[in-house]
């Protein structure tokens, strides 16, 4: 049974978020939610809710402390007429950044984006093209599991905000540079794909486009 609603959403403000030095004295999994993504996490919960399309939902959760603190925060707050279960899904985890550190990160981001961020790869790190196969491989996936009798009528990704851009590229086909056209999401910001009688997916949302001239730190591509 093909879900009614996906509902791909960016976990809520981390430490990470506010002090890109967490990474110096913090593991990346073991990062955790600032008190403002707690309750970013809870004030969601609703709107989250009343996007569902019938009563049960099942959520992929990237790995990460924070993100599975943004699913319990969110899950704890449904209705009770909500049925929700979710599984950890290591295919979305955020890309893997290798040698990066609270030294080298402006230089090698300057690097990344001047090459492209869809086919730079970090130092003893991943490259783009092998997070896009990742993310081909749960589209294909998820794809298999809506088969079943039993699928829950909706479901729930909840990543990172560059990973969650490169699902939406690998579901609807999009090219590389519409990609880069786009904006990062905000934490906790949410797009739905919505059945359509014809068994594909419409994006009800109408996303935000990058604008260089709001970044006084942009990087031009080369």
């Amino acid at each position: 049974m093909n879900p009614r609603k996906i509902i791909v959403m960016r976990h809520a403000e981390s430490e990470e978020d506010i002090d890109k030095t967490v990474y110096a004295r913090t593991a990346d999994l073991d990062i955790a939610l600032s008190k403002n993504g707690e309750a970013q996490s809870v004030n969601v919960s609703s709107r989250l809710s009343g996007l569902l399309d019938g009563s049960t939902v099942h959520f992929y959760i990237s790995p990460g402390f924070r993100l599975r603190q943004t699913y319990e925060l969110i899950a704890s707050r449904f209705p009770n007429t909500i049925t929700h279960s979710f599984s950890v899904e290591t295919l979305i985890l955020k890309q893997f950044w290798g040698d990066v550190t609270v030294e080298n990160r402006r230089e090698i981001e300057i690097t990344r984006y001047k090459e492209g961020v869809l086919v730079y790869r970090f130092p003893n790190g991943e490259s783009g093209a092998q997070l896009i196969e990742r993310f081909r491989m749960f589209v294909e996936n998820i794809r298999s599991e809506f088969q079943k009798d039993s699928f829950p009528e909706n479901i729930v990704i909840i990543t990172h905000g560059f990973e969650m851009r490169v699902f939406l590229m690998v579901w609807f086909g999009w090219s590389a540079s519409y990609f880069e056209r786009l904006a990062n999401p905000r934490n906790c910001d949410m797009v739905t794909l919505s059945l359509q009688s014809d068994g594909s997916y419409a994006l009800n949302e109408v996303l935000k486009m990058y604008d260089p001239a709001s970044n006084p730190q942009h990087i031009a591509r080369t």
